[in-house]
């Protein structure tokens, strides 16, 4: 079916949507590689046990002894660029920027994809691709410009002198190009293997990545406002526990397919949808005030994002 990987991929900007809001309030009070060392705990049997339910035991064995092993070295680096950096950078921007601008600015990641497709797998940047990486720059500055307002207004004295909107925007840059990594890297290396097995490869490696990271990069100083866990406590993750198995889960099988079974441009564009599809959300949580311009700047890039699909 031509179109089950573009409608995999948009579906997976659904799910993201849905995980993030919940991910930035449990990030709020623990560290960013435990959200998603239990996203990967969680998501990680789920999709093996699917994929031993469809292979049999021994065939699950097989099919992930058999991956080659370039395929499997792109897999370990997509993943790190994404579940142990870009996702961390992501969880520090939506604490800074809230959830739907760190989503606007997070997910320019198909420019980069773009960019990548023309200059190294000769994709043609027509006038509309071009008239798409305008449009997604200028909301992009829209919704920079609203968040350095938002964190001008909550702060005081010297902190207002440019480090907290630096401190505010570089971690959500980031987060994009790091996107962008993980996309061209899950485009090339599943391409030829099944999703299921992809998924369960990318989920294992999070799992040990994410808890090594966050055993290394923990705060050492006292009386910490976010002490060391190296997964969400069960308190706060009992509540949204459905949420964590259906977006790690669902949201990385449907990502890997989305991305992997169509054109870069395509697959990875669709998955960067969830700003506008989270706005909604946020608000409706409280996590997010209504902001007419802020709203306005994720309308302006997701419709340049769209204008890259034609």
């Amino acid at each position: 079916m031509p179109l089950l990987g573009p409608i995999s991929a948009f579906l997976s900007s659904c799910t993201w949507a849905l995980g993030t809001t919940a991910y930035a309030r449990v990030g709020a009070s623990v560290p960013a590689p435990a959200v998603n060392a239990t996203r990967a705990l969680i998501g990680g049997p789920i999709l093996a046990l699917a994929l031993a339910l469809r292979a049999g035991p021994a065939g699950a064995v097989a099919s992930l002894v058999d991956v080659p092993a370039t395929s499997f070295a792109v897999l370990v680096v997509s993943t790190l660029a994404s579940y142990g950096i870009g996702d961390a950078l992501f969880l520090t921007s939506t604490q800074r920027l809230g959830v739907p601008a760190a989503l606007a600015i997070g997910s320019t990641y198909p420019l980069w994809a773009v960019l990548a497709g023309t200059l190294f797998l000769g994709e043609p940047a027509g006038a509309t691709r071009i008239l798409g990486v305008v449009t997604v720059v200028i909301g992009t500055v829209m919704v920079i410009l609203t968040g350095a307002r938002a964190v001008g207004k909550a702060t005081s004295g010297a902190e207002r002198v440019g480090r907290p909107f630096t401190h505010a925007v570089v971690p959500a840059i980031g987060t994009s190009w790091f996107w962008a990594i993980n996309g061209i890297g899950v485009r090339h290396a599943g391409a030829a293997l099944p999703p299921l097995v992809v998924g369960t490869i990318r989920l294992g490696t999070a799992l040990v990545l994410c808890v090594a990271l966050g055993w290394v990069f923990r705060p050492r100083a006292p009386n910490r406002v976010v002490p060391w866990t190296p997964f969400v406590p069960w308190a706060g993750l009992r509540p949204v526990l459905w949420v964590f198995a259906l977006e790690s889960a669902g949201g990385t099988l449907l990502f890997v397919h989305g991305v992997s079974r169509s054109p870069i441009a395509l697959g990875v564009t669709l998955t960067s949808l969830a700003p506008v599809l989270s706005l909604p959300l946020a608000w409706a949580s409280g996590h997010e005030r209504p902001s007419l311009a802020k709203g306005l700047g994720v309308a302006i890039v997701t419709a340049g994002v769209i204008l890259l699909l034609v």
